[in-house]
């Protein structure tokens, strides 16, 4: 999207949020910064021989990874509940110029690409996508991970322009929410945390049982306590899931 929309959507979501001085300067600034001064990713490409070759290059905008844009909105979640609100405004500035430009579609082989963001820079903000992504939005990582995975991109400036808004605001929202994690919440993790342990310890004597047999070359039996270690870790899930939560009130 052109800086003008990015500002657009930014100074919608400022006038509903009430940022104002220097906080709405620190939006505006991240929003357009990921333009100025673009992030590196690395490529990987395996040749013909086996050999694997990696390069930088330029992270997309129009398709950036999640885990990407999740950087900033923690970024942006850590500031806010350190009391940064300076460095909050400015890192979700830059999680959503990348929200917005993944709203942008580019057509057959890039070719409306242009024609996209210069029709997008003379849509109007709509006050409704900035009020519905406010009253959708949960406090919570898996909410803005829901957000992200469900972004569309469209070659229809209006439609990118309020997909982009209130996905923006959602975002937003989730991030400038309440510090204080739900009781229900840290219950569950807590119960989680002493599963957590006893799985670590059956995690542990899963690779001291390793030990022997690779000692005494049975590379076949390695096979069980290496089952047994995925087991266990799969299992683990929904403790990484709730710690990823509580972290999110700075609980972890």
């Amino acid at each position: 999207m052109r800086w003008r929309t990015h500002k657009a959507i930014a100074k919608a979501i400022a006038r509903e949020a009430r940022l104002k001085g220097e906080i709405l300067r620190c939006l505006l600034n991240g929003i357009v910064d990921p333009d100025k001064y673009p992030e590196k990713t690395v490529k990987v490409k395996v040749g013909r021989k086996g050999r694997i070759y990696t390069r930088t290059v330029p992270m997309s905008h129009h398709n950036p990874s999640i885990d990407a844009v999740m950087k900033h909105v923690w970024r942006a979640r850590i500031s806010f509940l350190a009391g940064d609100f300076l460095n909050a405004a400015y890192w979700i500035g830059w999680a959503l110029h990348y929200i917005q430009d993944r709203c942008v579609g580019k057509g057959i082989f890039g070719l409306k690409h242009e024609s996209v963001e210069n029709g997008a820079a003379n849509v109007q903000v709509e006050r409704e996508d900035v009020l519905r992504g406010f009253s959708e939005a949960e406090s919570s990582p898996r909410f803005v991970k829901a957000v992200l995975y469900g972004l569309r991109a469209t070659t229809n400036p209006v439609d990118a322009v309020r997909e982009a808004t209130f996905a923006s605001s959602a975002v937003f929202a989730a991030v400038f929410s309440s510090r204080s994690p739900p009781e229900e919440l840290m219950r569950k993790y807590s119960e989680e945390q002493k599963k957590h342990a006893k799985i670590i310890a059956g995690e542990i004597l899963s690779i001291l049982c390793m030990l022997p047999l690779l000692a005494l070359g049975h590379l076949p039996l390695l096979l069980v306590p290496a089952v047994a270690c995925m087991i266990l870790y799969l299992m683990d899930g929904e403790y990484r899931t709730l710690r990823d939560e509580a972290r999110w009130f700075g609980a972890d």
